[in-house]
């Protein structure tokens, strides 16, 4: 499928936004989330471990009073250190930048 055939297949579903969420999460209860190197709070956590980094966001979601945490755009992060895909001998290689949204909830949430 082309960029074109695409675009046509989205504008055949609805011609407005979707949710890709739930609908009924209210705004308030999205939390923004920094996961990038400059954030001090991960300087205790070990983002190599899922379950830590796991434990970590779903407090910060607690702490928060939230549902959903978000952010990462373009953040530079520590957490690809832990992929060998990602952390390979050549510096210029390395790929330490984020180039996604995240959205993170509890699991089975709509």
């Amino acid at each position: 499928m082309n960029s074109e055939q695409f675009s046509s297949f989205l504008q055949s579903i609805s011609t407005n936004s979707l949710p890709v969420l739930d609908a009924m999460i209210p705004l308030k209860k999205y939390i923004p989330l920094d996961l990038s190197v400059g954030n001090a709070a991960l300087q205790t956590v070990d983002v190599s471990n899922t379950s830590a980094l796991e434990t970590y966001v779903n407090s910060h979601i607690e702490l928060n009073n939230g549902l959903v945490a978000y952010g990462g755009y373009n953040e530079i992060r520590n957490i690809y250190r832990r992929s060998e895909y990602f952390n390979q001998d050549d510096v210029a290689t390395e790929r330490n930048i984020h180039l996604g949204m995240d959205l993170w909830l509890a699991a089975g949430s709509p």
